[in-house]
């Protein structure tokens, strides 16, 4: 657990350094999104490891698992605003920018779309189906989904040569 603390306060470290740096120079919002990324990689990274449950709801355990959902899609969104604003394909990469940003509001909008559908879905059908099992793929697989089109955004500026994209 001593290991896994000194990461999240390196990273929270992180956090307060870029918000610092966005405050100082308000014309780039890279630095705000990257410190709000950062915040949301934490929040997950608590939830995952359990150590919210030990420090903040020792009653509630669930709320763990619960902790991922709530993080995750803001996190998407937040991550792929920083590679549009760092990479600044609004104006470099119009065509491409449009499409990460509908890749991204897609990403960070379908899965509390699917868990707030969720209730409405018959409870023959979740007893008898594959559909749990299926709403869970979908659910894991959004952010897959989300990471590979990151990724072919950082491959297309780096093949276009931009600046912000050198290796």
């Amino acid at each position: 657990a001593l290991v896994q603390g000194l990461f999240l306060g390196a990273m929270l470290l992180l956090v307060v350094y870029n918000f610092a740096l966005y405050l100082l120079d308000r014309r780039d919002a890279a630095p705000l999104y990257y410190a709000l990324s950062l915040a949301s990689g934490c929040v997950m990274w608590l939830g995952l490891s359990g150590l919210s449950f030990a420090a903040f709801w020792p009653e509630h355990p669930a709320w763990d698992f619960y902790l991922l959902y709530f993080a995750l899609p803001p996190g998407i969104f937040v991550f792929a605003q920083f590679m549009r604003r760092y990479l600044d394909t609004p104006h470099r990469l119009p065509e491409l920018d449009r499409q990460f940003l509908w890749m991204a509001i897609f990403c960070a909008g379908l899965p509390p779309l699917i868990q707030l559908l969720r209730p409405l879905v018959p409870q023959a059908l979740l007893e008898r189906s594959a559909f749990p099992e299926f709403i869970n793929a979908m659910t894991v697989s959004v952010p897959m989904f989300a990471a590979l089109a990151a990724m072919h955004v950082a491959v297309v500026a780096v093949r276009k040569g931009l600046p912000s994209a050198r290796l």
